[in-house]
């Protein structure tokens, strides 16, 4: 294929990262992201198009990527982020919801959200927005945050019964936000500070939830409130409505504690076909550290489609590395799923493409 043949020529193709809310390493930034072996976001290569320039007259317009062929063909609910069904449930399709961070003209790293997808006679593109703003919430005494995408919309609705009819302007805001069991704690009259720095923010309240078009966003809408002295609270620099100080408690400690990751020799996701080795190394990451030193036990299993082969390819084993004999044509164009289960309930997976 002439796009694979050619990739890394074009000024756009650019080394991206994806993950979900739980696994980024860095969630206090949306600029500036930098990126260590120990990194729990996955690297991508995607081409990244702007699709407008940017109007004062109306919303933030949005980009396109495309990853690249070999990556698109292979793209699942469970690689390459095999945690995903778990983040956004069944009726989600990666990769909407997921973050994404993309180096700019500066190879400055931003974050994005990936929105949605339109398809072309010839590829799949997926249309993404900046992460903005940092929303923050309170719900039973508990503080969350979360990097969305801001959005606006002006609608006009009937005013209250007085001496006469009125209507007026109500000044409406969306946001949009990755669905997970966090922002699910967001329903109607949650109450948001979605503000500039000033002594006074500007405080919103939630007034629908769209969850639908599409699955794997959690889209609100908010009409403006008043602040309250009394119960809206500026904490560790972000502002929090409906803040009880006697009871509250830090957000909820991500559930993610330990990745285990697999990558190939070479850096190349494919087997070759006769008396060739391929080794696969795991690695094991808790809160950024490497742990792949220690005394650890590695169930390694593959699969093409469903059947186990793993006795066909006379793996032999090196602590964390396997070796792979692929001496059967038999699978070529076919894609090997390889498996490790570490101690026993950490697992990873990695799609190997058979190759002549």
């Amino acid at each position: 294929m002439v796009l694979e043949a050619t990739w890394g020529r074009n000024g756009s193709d650019k080394v991206a990262y994806i993950y979900d809310y739980f696994h980024d390493d860095q969630p206090e930034l949306a600029v500036g992201m930098t990126y260590s072996q120990y990194t729990t976001k996955t690297k991508i290569d995607i081409r990244y198009n702007m699709t407008a320039n940017a109007s004062l007259a109306k919303d933030q317009n949005e980009s396109h990527i495309m990853f690249r062929p070999s990556v698109e063909r292979k793209l699942s609910n469970t690689w390459p982020l095999d945690y995903y069904p778990t983040s956004f449930g069944k009726n989600a399709e990666f990769p909407i919801g997921i973050y994404i961070d993309i180096p700019d003209n500066r190879n400055v790293y931003r974050k994005w959200l990936i929105c949605d997808r339109t398809y072309s006679e010839s590829y799949v593109y997926y249309l993404i927005l900046p992460c903005n703003y940092r929303y923050t919430w309170v719900k039973d005494d508990k503080l969350y945050q979360m990097w969305g995408v801001a959005r606006i919309q002006n609608s006009y609705n009937s005013g209250n019964w007085r001496a006469n009819i009125t209507t007026i302007v109500e000044n409406q805001d969306l946001g949009w936000l990755p669905n997970n069991k966090y922002v699910q704690t967001i329903f109607y009259d949650t109450r948001f500070a979605i503000s500039d720095d000033m002594p006074e923010p500007i405080v919103w309240k939630c007034s629908k939830v769209s969850t639908v078009h599409p699955f794997g966003l959690y889209k609100l809408t908010f009409y403006q409130d008043r602040f309250n002295a009394d119960t809206d609270e500026l904490v560790d620099g972000l502002w929090y409505c409906d803040y009880n100080r006697q009871n509250i408690t830090k957000e909820p400690k991500t559930e993610v504690t330990r990745i285990v990751r697999i990558t190939p020799s070479s850096g190349k996701y494919d087997i070759r076909s006769g008396p060739y080795d391929k080794v696969l190394t795991a690695t094991i990451i808790e809160d950024g550290v490497d742990l792949t030193d220690k005394a650890h036990t590695y169930g390694w299993q593959c699969y093409i489609g469903d059947e186990n082969i793993t006795g066909e390819l006379t793996p032999s084993y090196d602590d964390n590395k396997v070796t792979l004999h692929m001496e059967s044509y038999d699978y070529i164009g076919e894609t090997l799923r390889v498996e490790v289960l570490v101690d026993g309930k950490d697992s990873a997976s990695i799609e190997l493409e058979v190759i002549a």
